[in-house]
């Protein structure tokens, strides 16, 4: 028999039988927390195809940056062509078109999740998708969540200042039992085989 206030041995887990299966007191141990309810049959992604679908993904953004940076800048350049032979504009407009179709590509993203069950174009190309561990549809809004705010705006751009962070989230499903990367865990989503 242990004393009050004494550290549990390891491995302890208390019975609820005590408190009728109902709220534990206050200051008394809690039974540990359930582990998440899948949600209907589905089979996990693997990292591989996850990875692939990321650099498909890139490719769709760095693509249509191209596209927007070599548009504006011909638009730019041939109205610069009468005061420096459309050098400048040029420039101005590959640089300019460039940072648009970037962020165009960006968002891109979370519309083409929202529009096409949870799969953007690199996860469709794999065949799998997104889907959210509460049940609810990816609408855009949670897309958007989801893909500029968290990956790209927090993993992306300020853990990837630090590198780890960046890396750790990308790794993290080759250990993790549900093969979850950070941002999974931050949103609570899945991808699934579909």
């Amino acid at each position: 028999m242990r004393s009050e206030g004494s550290i549990p041995p390891p491995g302890y887990t208390p019975s609820t039988a005590g408190y009728g299966g109902g709220p534990v007191p206050p200051g008394a141990f809690a039974p540990p927390a359930a582990a998440p309810v899948p949600l209907g049959n589905y089979q996990l992604a693997s990292w591989g195809s996850r990875l692939a679908a990321v650099l498909i993904d890139g490719l769709v953004v760095l693509g249509v940056a191209i596209v927007g940076a070599l548009a504006l800048g011909v638009v730019l350049g041939g109205l610069f062509s009468l005061i420096d032979g459309g050098g400048v504009g040029f420039t101005l407009g590959a640089v300019f078109g460039g940072i648009i179709g970037y962020f165009g590509g960006l968002f891109l993203q979370p519309y083409w999740m929202a529009k096409h069950d949870g799969k953007t174009l690199g996860k469709q190309a794999l065949n799998i998708r997104t889907i959210r561990v509460n049940g609810q549809p990816t609408d855009l809004g949670w897309s958007s969540l989801r893909q500029i705010v968290v990956i790209w705006l927090l993993i992306n751009v300020v853990g990837g200042t630090f590198f780890i962070p960046w890396l750790l989230n990308y790794l993290w499903p080759l250990w993790d039992a549900e093969n979850r990367a950070g941002h999974d865990m931050l949103v609570g989503s899945r991808v699934v085989k579909a």
